[in-house]
């Protein structure tokens, strides 16, 4: 695997991202495993008089619900936490898709159930086999998903806005109108805010003016100099969204 990784987005537009060791994956993964035998532990201790009992029904689904915990743990944390499991935040890394907007839903999933193949014959040794061989550091569950992991730091000077989902942008009574504006014009920007935040700093400013600046000056919207310009494109990719009744 190498250091960095070239990534070309919905945009067109080529990013780099630093490829998250393996050495800082195997450590969050150690702290995820920590964690997870601690659910186990306090489940075992729930369940224990259950289990005395020795209703082969309840084993059974006691087996399945520890089993399930190893695949749901970092598939749910990933899903909701933007890529990032307790064990990778605490390491600076995260999952993201390999065009580099926010991992999906179903791809924290593939890549979690791939597990049992990355794990074959023992001890992860083909996920860190095939990890080590490709250049992007990506395990089976990775390719099978379109995946990779990069390391996240967390610089102060990080604009990290989120885009609104309901109720009216601040800034929308700044935007004349969006007649122009096609759909695919829309998606561009959406991805765009999506991804923003994750985003080095210095790449952030690399897609404002090759992306954001030209879609600005064509539809003619306003230009703040004492207000970030992601703030402009949530409330164009806000107001678009609604009158299409895209939310």
């Amino acid at each position: 695997m190498t250091d960095s990784a070239w990534i070309l987005t919905p945009e067109k537009t080529l990013i780099t991202v630093r490829s998250a060791s393996l050495s800082r994956r195997m450590w969050a993964q150690v702290i995820d495993i920590f964690l997870i035998f601690g659910i186990l532990m306090f489940i075992g201790n729930l369940a224990a008089p259950f289990l005395m009992l020795g209703s082969a029904g309840f084993i059974g689904l006691y087996s399945f619900l520890t089993s399930a915990l190893l695949f749901c743990y970092f598939a749910v944390w990933e899903w909701l936490y933007n890529g990032q499991t307790p064990g990778k935040k605490a390491l600076q890394i995260r999952v993201m898709s390999a065009d580099g907007t926010p991992i999906a839903p179903g791809q924290a999933w593939m890549r979690n159930f791939a597990r049992i193949a990355d794990f074959l014959p023992g001890m992860y040794l083909i996920g860190f086999s095939v990890a080590f061989l490709n250049p992007r550091g990506q395990r089976l569950g990775d390719l099978a998903a379109g995946t990779i992991v990069v390391e996240d730091p967390r610089p102060p000077q990080r604009i990290a806005p989120a885009v609104h989902t309901h109720g009216l942008h601040h800034f929308e009574q700044y935007i004349a109108n969006l007649n122009e504006v096609t759909l695919e014009e829309y998606l561009t920007m959406k991805r765009l805010c999506d991804r923003f935040p994750s985003l080095p700093v210095a790449e952030q400013q690399r897609s404002l003016v090759d992306i954001w600046e030209p879609f600005r000056e064509r539809h003619r919207l306003p230009h703040f100099t004492n207000v970030h310009p992601i703030f402009i494109m949530e409330a164009v990719v806000m107001k678009f969204s609604r009158i299409h009744h895209l939310v």
